[in-house]
């Protein structure tokens, strides 16, 4: 009994708990790997936004300063034109940036636009625009705009087949035909409590 007994027994060897534990430190160490790719992910990306950002505000704080010196300069222009409407508008277009690209243009016939650009990164910058009364009293300008603005060129991916194998396309040269009377499809209205019954009936 005690030799059948020892015969139909299973026993399991140590290559399998060895082959178990390496699996299981694999497991362990792939998922470390990963964990480590999309922490050091998460920072790249963190790194970017903390310098888009500082450098946006820097740009912003840039421009509320060279909107101070244009106050200054529209202020000293008003003083000077006195009652002089025309001698204002000369001194409005004659404005600078400091060291800005900025343009004077007139806004109708009752004021001007200062637009001027301040740099945020390699490919954007801020923009501002200010319509200037050309009235000698009351506020001396109004800040319409302040928005960032992407200055890269845009290239469209046109390598993906959007239609797919055997849809129509139109190319330059073509145009969809306007649809004919026979292509009208005229749907009779139901009112209600009413139903539509087919000509069979």
């Amino acid at each position: 009994m005690d030799r059948q007994s020892t015969r139909g027994e299973y026993r399991v060897g140590p290559g399998a708990s060895s082959l178990l534990l390496i699996f299981v430190a694999v497991c362990l160490t792939t998922v470390g790997i990963l964990t480590l790719i999309s922490a050091l992910a998460d920072s790249r990306m963190s790194d970017r936004s903390m310098a888009h950002t500082t450098a946006y505000y820097e740009a912003t704080a840039r421009a509320q300063r060279e909107i101070g010196v244009l106050d200054g300069q529209l202020k000293s222009a008003r003083e000077q034109a006195r009652n002089d409407a025309f001698a204002y508008q000369n001194a409005v277009k004659a404005l600078a940036g400091d060291q800005i690209a900025m343009k004077v243009e007139p806004e109708g016939d009752d004021a001007m636009q200062i637009t001027f650009y301040v740099p945020i990164e390699t490919d954007n910058h801020l923009e501002v625009a200010m319509r200037v009364p050309l009235q000698l009293t009351g506020p001396r300008y109004q800040v319409v705009r302040q928005v960032a603005v992407n200055t890269a060129d845009w290239t469209p991916d046109e390598t993906m087949d959007m239609f797919g194998e055997g849809q129509p396309s139109y190319g330059d040269d073509e145009a969809m035909s306007e649809p004919g009377d026979d292509d009208i499809v005229v749907v009779p209205s139901i009112g209600e409590g009413e139903t539509i019954q087919d000509e069979g009936e």
